[in-house]
């Protein structure tokens, strides 16, 4: 079983968070991720996510997105998570605007850990009560609780 506590804790998470494009959010993530030491070459990530979003929107509707990348920068994999105070526009299937974000990065020599990372938030996501308990989380603290007891 594929779990969250190697990967997140509450240093990388912000909630009520101003940014008005998917590039501000991003970048406020991998500020996240390197004031908690978790990245060292911010730069290259994020170069990395944006390449992956060009692709196609990493937006999964109901008000979520979960950009990510593999990159030659990471040794290990990293989320981190935003709750944006007004949801942005981020090209969703459904059309929905987006305020839900959980920002991956990971080695690009490790495929499958990040594809199976991705398939168990997926299923999280998916979840409308676990995406109302992520939404009225009053902490960053209480939204990494929620999610690593769903682990």
């Amino acid at each position: 079983m594929v779990d969250f506590s190697g990967i997140l804790n509450a240093s990388c998470i912000a909630i009520d968070v101003d940014a008005n494009s998917r590039e501000e959010v991003i970048r406020k993530a991998l500020e996240l991720l390197q004031h908690g030491q978790k990245i060292t070459q911010p730069e290259t990530i994020y170069h990395d996510i944006m390449a992956r979003e060009q692709l196609a929107s990493t937006a999964i509707g109901e008000g979520i997105a979960v950009p990510h990348a593999l990159s030659d920068s990471m040794q290990s994999t990293v989320m981190a998570v935003i709750r944006l105070k007004h949801p942005i526009d981020f090209n969703a299937p459904d059309g929905k605007p987006v305020d839900l974000f959980f920002i991956m990065a990971g080695p690009k020599n490790d495929t499958a850990y990040h594809l199976k990372l991705l398939s168990r938030l997926a299923r999280l996501l998916h979840d409308p009560h676990f995406r109302e308990q992520a939404r009225s989380a009053a902490t960053r603290e209480n939204l990494a609780a929620l999610l690593l007891e769903k682990d």
